[in-house]
């Protein structure tokens, strides 16, 4: 008996694209129901509530088809209902969250064994990173840095691995870094970019006080580290001077989508983050705030945890003396003002 071979051919449909101008269909449901009949099967309503098609009522449509009669709601796009947003956490809820676990971390009985770890990865000395509180989390293999607000509101806590990787942990919210450990006055403090260079400032006996990297300040406004700064300055005294020590890493931008000139670009967010994002926030920050707000480049070196590692290796004891020699914050950078 022959058997007769059949082929088939699998076709797959593909949803069809909006294109720009073109209006898309919802389907109703018992929650949206259609305006014209009042089922909640079969009809369709557009998404800007201008139309609707209904194969049942023909009474009114101003045009029939496959999919039913055509029906005009309103000349103008409806409303559309708004979503039910989530009311926002509070920093004082992340308070009540976080703050249990950097004082859990801290006071568990291997704590020194991981700050000495910390203190042989990067060089600092152990008792900068007991002043900010950081500690060993076992359950995301990783040291803790609690961030805050401007009145020490833990917010959220950001993890660094013995690799280098750095992420945060779940639900946090970005903050400022160093503010418990900013205990007397000062006439300059100073602000770096994460909280490594914190704890080098600290070690060399600078004020200072470390934000999220890589944050970008939109021309005339402030961004929520900007924000968080201009909150630690109220009540400061007007002759505190700001000074923002950027960052040497200048490099050559490659890629398809790279518009960078490349060895002759002056300075650009593909090839030197580290200089337009800071003078962004140097020029949002003096709109905001009533002290004197400059930006530095370090001589030489990356950051201020590169330029303390630079100088103790080379034995100088009085970091501070040689800091105060270098005179690096009578030298504010001056370009894009």
């Amino acid at each position: 008996m022959a058997c007769a071979t059949i082929a088939f051919t699998i076709i797959s449909v593909q949803p069809p694209r909006r294109r720009e101008g073109m209006m898309a269909w919802l389907r109703v449901n018992r929650q949206n129901p259609c305006p014209v009949c009042g089922k909640f099967d079969w009809c369709r309503v557009s998404d800007d509530g201008t139309r609707a098609q209904c194969p049942r009522v023909a009474e009114g449509a101003y045009r029939h088809s496959d999919a039913g009669y055509w029906h005009q709601l309103a000349d103008r796009p409806m409303p559309r209902p708004k979503r039910d947003v989530p009311p926002r956490i509070t920093d004082e809820e992340l308070d009540s969250r976080f703050l249990p676990m950097v004082n859990h971390a801290i006071s568990r009985h291997n704590y020194h064994a991981g700050i000495a770890k910390l203190e042989k990865e990067l060089g600092v000395p152990s008792w900068t990173v007991a002043t900010t509180k950081v500690a060993w989390y076992p359950q995301y293999r990783a040291w803790g840095f609690p961030e805050t607000t401007a009145a020490g509101l833990v917010t959220g806590i950001s993890l660094r691995s013995r690799g280098g990787q750095r992420r945060c942990v779940l639900g946090s919210r970005r903050g400022l870094f160093g503010v418990a450990a900013r205990k007397k006055k000062a006439s300059i403090l100073y602000l770096v970019e994460g909280a490594t260079d914190v704890l080098a400032g600290l070690a060399v006996g600078l004020q200072v006080i470390g934000f999220p990297g890589a944050a970008f300040q939109p021309a005339g406004k402030l961004s929520r580290s900007g924000r968080l700064i201009a909150d630690l300055l109220r009540g400061e005294p007007l002759g505190l001077r700001l000074v923002i020590i950027g960052e040497n890493d200048q490099r050559v931008a490659t890629g398809p989508h790279v518009t960078c000139p490349g060895l002759k670009c002056p300075g650009c967010a593909q090839c030197w983050p580290g200089l337009v994002h800071n003078v962004a926030l140097r020029d949002s920050l003096r709109k905001y705030v009533r002290q004197s707000v400059d930006m530095v480049l370090l001589d030489e070196v990356k950051d201020l945890r590169a330029w303390y590692l630079r100088y103790r290796s080379a034995g100088h004891v009085a970091l501070r003396s040689v800091w105060d020699e270098s005179k690096h914050e009578q030298v504010p950078w001056g370009g894009n003002e």
